[in-house]
């Protein structure tokens, strides 16, 4: 029989994804298989409805699956003092947070053990955006709703991420601070957990974007609200990725939500191709990611090049210019050299100097 880890992650998104790659690293390490309940923490989803985990072996993160597994009354389970069920936990039957009694689940031992399942739950920051990166997607229903948000916004808009639950944030400061930059900007996203904040930066007269659903009752922070649960995790990946996708962020908050933001903000490229279309491989029970490849679009300078219907001779050393999706720099330039032909499926004629290209594939 296969043996497990069933853990809960606690906390916010970043603390979740920095312990739950900690937990996939240990399972590699002791042989295990990583039950990851995200039904019992703070986000309340099974988590395997919204998001895929590639490239993982040591993983299990469908509750039904999850369920079947516990559901066997021969397993044993470490910490061995314990008296109750996992089919308990998964259906939410019984309740701890860090310890049940007087045993400790925030500990996994550091040596083998023989019991079947070890039973565990952690909080704890560090960099979420390394998992997020290497080893999620998202489902096509997630995806689209946060196309449709960012298409409200267009390409060229600010970020201010404001936290001002558990976490205060000094926001006058940071407005009398930036108030040049923020008021250069036609369309502002401002992305906050609090009513006050949106509310003062309105009557600033400046055009602000929220799609928080927000609790009709005061809560500590809203991953621990009594929101819906699947309104929140929407909720909470259309932040992320307007963050992501926006010209600039300004924040002075602190926390692992504003860490894992700016993170996400500095490998932008990476994780806005999480929206672009894919397909899921399947080999030995391990999702591989495969993508299907947007053609790819640019402009070029006509004289650098002969023209011979959807053949393009590049005349000289010269470069395409990317067309920008997610307001990237405009400094994407990709270098070709004289005597490359590029195969294109469309040339559109622009002007008398440019030439807009696409491509089957830039290798």
């Amino acid at each position: 029989m296969s043996k497990y880890v069933y853990f809960i992650p606690r906390g916010g998104i970043n603390d979740n994804f920095t312990q739950i790659k900690h937990k996939i690293d240990y399972c590699k390490k002791m042989n295990r298989i990583l039950l990851l309940d995200m039904n019992y923490g703070s986000y309340k989803v099974n988590i395997h409805d919204y998001l895929y985990f590639i490239n993982c072996a040591h993983i299990i993160y469908d509750m039904n699956k999850i369920k079947e597994i516990v559901s066997n009354k021969k397993v044993s389970i470490y910490p061995t003092k314990i008296d109750f069920s996992l089919l308990d936990v998964v259906n939410k039957k019984t309740k701890f947070i860090f310890t049940y009694k007087d045993i400790n689940l925030r500990i996994l031992p550091k040596q083998h053990v023989n019991e079947d399942i070890i039973l565990h739950t952690c909080c704890g920051g560090g960099d979420g955006t390394k998992l997020f990166i290497e080893n999620i997607m998202l489902h096509e229903n997630l995806k689209k709703i946060i196309k449709n948000k960012l298409n409200l916004l267009g390409e060229h808009y600010l970020c201010l991420q404001i936290r001002n639950t558990d976490i205060q944030s000094n926001y006058v400061k940071l407005y009398e601070e930036n108030k040049e930059i923020i008021h250069s900007y036609k369309n502002i996203y401002l992305c906050t957990d609090d009513k006050v904040v949106i509310n003062f930066f309105k009557n600033k007269n400046l055009h602000i974007f929220n799609f928080t659903t927000f609790p009709d009752n005061k809560c500590k922070n809203l991953h621990n609200s009594n929101i819906q649960p699947q309104i929140k995790f929407q909720d909470l990946f259309v932040d992320i990725f307007i963050a992501t996708n926006s010209h600039k962020i300004i924040s002075n908050s602190g926390g692992g939500f504003a860490k894992f933001l700016k993170g996400c903000f500095q490998q932008k490229e990476e994780i806005m191709k999480k929206l672009d279309d894919q397909k899921i491989e399947i080999h030995n029970n391990t999702i591989i990611k495969t993508m299907i490849e947007k053609k790819k679009e640019y402009y070029i300078v006509k004289n650098n090049f002969r023209r011979n219907n959807l053949k393009l001779r590049v005349l000289k050393d010269t470069f395409l210019i990317k067309k920008l999706n997610h307001d990237q720099s405009s400094n994407n330039k990709i270098p070709v050299k004289k005597g490359d032909l590029l195969d294109c499926e469309k040339v559109k004629d622009i002007n008398a100097h440019f030439f807009h290209i696409t491509l089957h594939r830039l290798k």
